[in-house]
């Protein structure tokens, strides 16, 4: 109950389920259900981590629901995870069903040892839905056969760009159908196929491809970069000589409303000072209004 109010009221966006040793296997049962309950309805956590897990039929069924779901886990990695080839068909299911996971990683889950090939087929082809841009299969026995799938799986997808196959049993054989699948996929920048038993010729030419990939795409990025830089300062200037226009105008036109107000303050004085010395002249007959100046001294001489 308090895992599940966490994950319900707290913007949690790591969350990491570890199995411990000393749990009982129900009491993980539990657990696991009670978090995959709260995941359902959870918006906040983006990335989950299930390690040392061996999946009864009820946790991967609760597992496979809140994949059908959840709308914000955007990486799931089962890590050192059991599962039978029942519940290996559920997970394929669920990952069909689900639209917003981008990274997956089944790492350390042993596909080889499970007798049902349509089951695994089913999983890896799910697993390399259109939204998955990152995949990791490290270290699950993946052999020849598994490695055929993946390059079908390649053949049409157009959106994975990191696929980690290292520590697995792929092969020369293997190897050489992800080579030829390679030649009609455009869009894989990332390989990894270390500790496979593969030759070296043939794991140079897979790199070899991957890098044709990466050099396509940056080509790619380049075309829809947006209009050079010179281009927009002369749209700028354009818009600046005509701003610069406007304000010209606008000054100009100031100016003369200001000489016209002038104007009309000196007119204003003027007829002031007519109506001041008329008034003078009724007030005082015979007494000019005009100032006369005060006549100088003459200095006697001694």
């Amino acid at each position: 109950v308090v895992g599940l109010k966490l994950l319900k009221d707290n913007d949690v966006i790591r969350l990491t389920f570890n199995r411990s040793k000393h749990v009982n296997d129900n009491i993980l049962e539990f657990e696991f259900g009670v978090v995959c309950q709260a995941l359902c309805t959870n918006t906040s956590v983006t990335h989950l981590l299930i390690s040392n897990v061996a999946f009864t039929t009820n946790s991967m069924q609760a597992l496979v629901e809140m994949l059908l779901f959840n709308t914000s886990i955007e990486s799931l990695i089962l890590s050192h995870t059991l599962f039978d080839a029942d519940q290996m068909a559920a997970l394929a299911s669920g990952l069909q069903g689900n639209s917003t996971l981008q990274e997956l990683a089944l790492e350390n889950t042993t596909f080889q040892q499970h007798n049902n090939a349509t089951t695994v087929d089913d999983l890896l082809i799910h697993a390399l839905n259109p939204n998955i841009t990152s995949l990791g299969l490290s270290s699950n026995q993946i052999d020849s056969k598994c490695a055929e799938t993946i390059a079908d799986c390649l053949k049409t997808n157009t959106t994975l760009k990191t696929l980690e196959l290292w520590d697995n049993q792929i092969g020369d054989d293997g190897a050489l159908s992800i080579w030829q699948a390679m030649a009609l996929n455009s869009t894989l920048e990332v390989l990894s196929v270390k500790k496979n038993g593969i030759s070296e010729v043939l794991e140079r030419k897979l790199m070899r491809q991957v890098q044709s990939n990466r050099s396509k795409q940056e080509q790619v990025q380049v075309q829809h970069l947006p209009p050079k830089k010179s281009n927009k300062k002369q749209s700028g200037v354009h818009t600046n000589n005509s701003l610069l226009e406007k304000r010209v105008a606008s000054l100009e036109q100031a100016h003369k409303e200001q000489v016209k107000c002038i104007a009309d303050l000196q007119t204003k004085l003027l007829n002031q000072s007519e109506l001041f010395e008329k008034l003078g002249n009724v007030f005082s007959p015979g007494v000019s209004t005009t100032a006369t100046a005060p006549k100088k001294r003459k200095k006697r001489k001694t």
